[in-house]
């Protein structure tokens, strides 16, 4: 449904189709570009939507951009599951790299929005490229609920049938250190809607000065 929202500036007037964060806001121009990061499932995409919308700048997801670079490439369109499932991880984060390069030169001609896919922080060589150019942020959510989450659209590549749950438990001790290390803002989950995430997140990009 379309509707028009007000925004809480000297003269200006918004007519949007996208959520709003549930309030009156004046669009803030950013001075760099942030990449959401965490464990499938935590809010990534949602969050970082929220937030081009907010900003007003430009949103990409990296699993997405993947997906259609394989797609140039073979003529066949597969989800980030399915190319994982057909090549195993090294196919899928070889094209999780090329997607990283390629929203990586698309900040130099404006600050961009970006979601990581839940293992980006087990391929150092798009890691390295995205810390010099995105300030990271990670968003902590609690293992059982991130389980409970994913296992709703059943059980995916990387877990074993046999012990999803152990599995799952191993993998987010070791990626939720990675993220702890390599973000720049760390963002605790809780259970939180995705709304209030996403504000807390412009609380601190005002804070310390990345957004005005």
């Amino acid at each position: 449904m379309w509707f028009i929202r007000i925004l809480i500036s000297k003269e200006s007037l918004d007519i949007d189709h996208r959520p709003s964060l549930g309030y009156l806001y004046a669009v803030s121009k950013l001075k760099n570009s942030f990449l959401i990061t965490g464990i499938k499932h935590c809010g990534k995409s949602s969050t970082a939507r929220m937030l081009s919308n907010f900003f007003s700048a430009a949103f990409t997801d990296i699993d997405d951009t993947a997906e259609e670079i394989y797609f140039n490439e073979t003529c066949e369109r597969l989800s980030s599951r399915e190319i994982y499932k057909r090549g195993g991880r090294e196919l899928f984060m070889s094209f999780e790299l090329k997607a990283s390069k390629l929203i990586t030169l698309r900040t130099a001609e404006a600050p961009q929005i970006a979601a990581a896919g839940g293992g980006i922080c087990d391929n150092l060589p798009a890691i390295e490229i995205l810390k010099k150019n995105f300030i990271i942020f990670y968003i902590d959510e609690d293992a059982d609920i991130l389980y409970d989450r994913i296992i709703r659209k059943g059980i995916p590549a990387f877990l074993s049938a046999g012990k999803p749950y152990d599995d799952f438990m191993k993998l987010y001790d070791k990626r939720s250190t990675n993220y702890e290390k390599l973000c720049n803002i760390r963002i605790s989950g809780g259970g939180r809607s995705t709304k209030a995430i996403a504000g807390e997140i412009i609380t601190k990009l005002r804070e310390d000065g990345y957004a005005g």
